[in-house]
């Protein structure tokens, strides 16, 4: 399996697919022992930036954004990596998932 090659079979897997819902989608790949399944929060901002880098490196990734108040936003990123699947997501996915998120001050 090609680590970097967006027309990788096993991508297609891995990425949601339509019409599955988000829910779905993680219940899926968290089913599967051998898929690391992986998150991190970032400002819209953030995600345009990871995915453009994504890009840049060659990696196989999607990036998804949603439609909020006729304005396109990022909604999340999924960065697939061999075994690895990080799913960057914004205050768009959180929402949804109802998750919440917390500051820690040292």
């Amino acid at each position: 399996m090609c680590t970097v090659c967006i027309d990788d079979g096993s991508s297609v897997f891995v990425f949601p697919q339509e019409p599955e819902t988000i829910d779905k989608w993680l219940e899926r790949i968290g089913a599967h022992e051998q898929l690391q399944l992986a998150y991190m929060f970032h400002s819209d901002h953030g995600l345009r930036t990871i995915a453009e880098s994504y890009e840049l490196q060659g990696f196989t990734y999607q990036s998804h954004f949603a439609l909020e108040n006729n304005k396109k936003r990022p909604w999340f990123n999924v960065l697939y990596i061999r075994d690895l699947v990080f799913v960057t997501y914004g205050e768009i996915f959180s929402r949804l998932q109802g998750w919440q998120r917390h500051i820690h001050d040292d």
